[in-house]
């Protein structure tokens, strides 16, 4: 091919090319950015169904902490202090357990925090404590942090592992303890009330509705530790003295961040992150019952989600493989258009040099 021929070749395909280019460029960032924006969609979606389903639970736990509170043989004793209102007291437990079996755990406290009434539940039956083993409680921390509360508050204590005889129970059992101070009509405190929410049933719900993020969801206490995560070996660190398991300690920036974040969803160099969080006190907000004062900026969880960077749509993703392939064959077809025509040219030239020369 002589000079000439390869000027006529080039005067094609150079235009050619830049516009194949230019499209495949704009074809491909657009492709990118959509992407991209559909990740981050389906991440708010995954973290707001979980927070969502949270607060969902909190408000079914609250109302069923009211509705035992509403027995009528619970305020009589609680005004009157008569001991035969108490088998009246077990029945309407009893009933309870048997009809909810979501809580392990429904007792009456006196105020020095010895148990009046207990029912216990295996998550198949209910079963009445005995006086014989009745306990007290005076030294637990609910018993502690509820009593003194304004009566019909509402205490929820930390999400954490229930704990028997001072040792862990196993299989370990995800626990939240809600309590409620009951007073008679002279407003003194004459009982307390706790239910032991099986919360491992929350958790469940949680993970159910999150399933597709399953790879690198997780729920969060206040302090950063793990309450569900994609590896169930590092959830309840803080149980077991063990803050590298938490999120606090994985990755101190992100936390920092995601700490004070309401929802929201932000890029740093561990990845994407993307935040809702579940408070406490607002889910369980509902008439007649108010809140504990302490509630007010207490206890929240948030619900994570962490894209890695390697997990987000990049410059040599498959699909844009794709799409320069076909940038890569649209060029070749170019290519080969280019030289017919340059080869058309160059013989139209020449047909018309031989009739001049005649």
């Amino acid at each position: 091919m002589n000079s000439k021929s390869i000027l006529a070749f080039l005067r094609y395909f150079l235009p050619l090319t830049g516009v194949i280019l230019l499209i495949s460029y704009f074809y491909a960032d657009s492709h990118r950015d959509a992407e991209r924006r559909h990740r981050e969609a389906s991440e708010v979606l995954n973290v707001g169904l979980g927070a969502g389903m949270l607060d969902r639970r909190l408000l079914i736990v609250g109302r069923d902490l009211r509705l035992v509170a509403a027995s009528g043989a619970l305020k009589r004793y609680v005004e009157s202090g008569e001991n035969r209102e108490l088998s009246r007291i077990t029945e309407d437990f009893l009933g309870f357990a048997e009809a909810r079996a979501a809580y392990d755990q429904i007792r009456l406290l006196d105020p020095a925090g010895q148990e009046i009434v207990r029912i216990d539940h295996d998550g198949k039956q209910g079963r009445v404590i005995a006086p014989a083993q009745l306990q007290n409680k005076a030294d637990r921390y609910y018993f502690r942090d509820s009593i003194g509360l304004p009566a019909g508050s509402i205490y929820v204590s930390p999400l954490d592992l229930n704990v028997e005889n001072g040792q862990i129970e196993t299989p370990h059992r995800p626990t939240l303890r809600l309590a409620m101070p009951l007073a008679d009509s002279q407003g003194r405190t004459r009982a307390l009330l706790v239910l032991n929410y099986r919360a491992g049933e929350m958790l469940g719900y949680v993970a159910d509705v999150t399933a597709q993020a399953a790879d690198h969801l997780m729920v969060v206490n206040p302090e950063g530790y793990f309450l569900l995560a994609p590896r169930h070996e590092d959830e309840w660190g803080f149980m077991f003295g063990k803050p590298e398991l938490s999120l606090a300690q994985r990755h101190p920036p992100s936390w920092a961040r995601i700490r004070d974040m309401e929802t929201g969803q932000f890029t740093d160099s561990a990845g994407l992150w993307t935040v809702a969080t579940a408070h406490v006190a607002r889910s369980l907000q509902e008439k007649p019952a108010p809140l504990a004062p302490d509630l007010a900026n207490g206890p929240s969880w948030k619900v994570v989600a962490r894209l890695p960077a390697s997990a987000l749509p990049g410059l040599f993703d498959d699909w844009q493989a794709d799409s320069f392939a076909l940038a890569a064959l649209l060029l070749a077809l170019a290519a080969a258009a280019s030289a017919a025509l340059a080869r058309g040219k160059q013989q139209r030239e020449s047909t018309e040099m031989r009739f001049r020369a005649y």
